[in-house]
């Protein structure tokens, strides 16, 4: 596996954060595991893991939500990536 932003060749695992927007809603999901590059820091996810996070976007904007707060005219919803 190659880096895509620096080429780099070598990962180490780890965790990262990802944020969705849908319209004026904003979701932040923590502790996704990945691997990360060991040059840059450039997230990869397993297959597996992106699908869970697509159910979980698809589920925190369909309402099932742990966290929101409104923040001006956007909402923001916080989920905890749980394996």
């Amino acid at each position: 596996m190659k880096c895509l932003v620096c080429k780099n060749t070598r990962f180490d695992e780890g965790t990262t954060t990802m944020t969705f927007e849908r319209d004026k809603a904003i979701l932040v999901v923590t502790d996704v595991p990945a691997r990360l590059c060991a040059n840059c820091g450039e997230p990869y996810l397993r297959e597996a893991t992106a699908r869970e996070i697509e159910t979980l976007t698809k589920n925190t904007f369909a309402g099932q939500v742990k966290f929101r707060v409104r923040i001006g005219e956007h909402e923001v919803y916080v989920e905890e990536y749980a394996a």
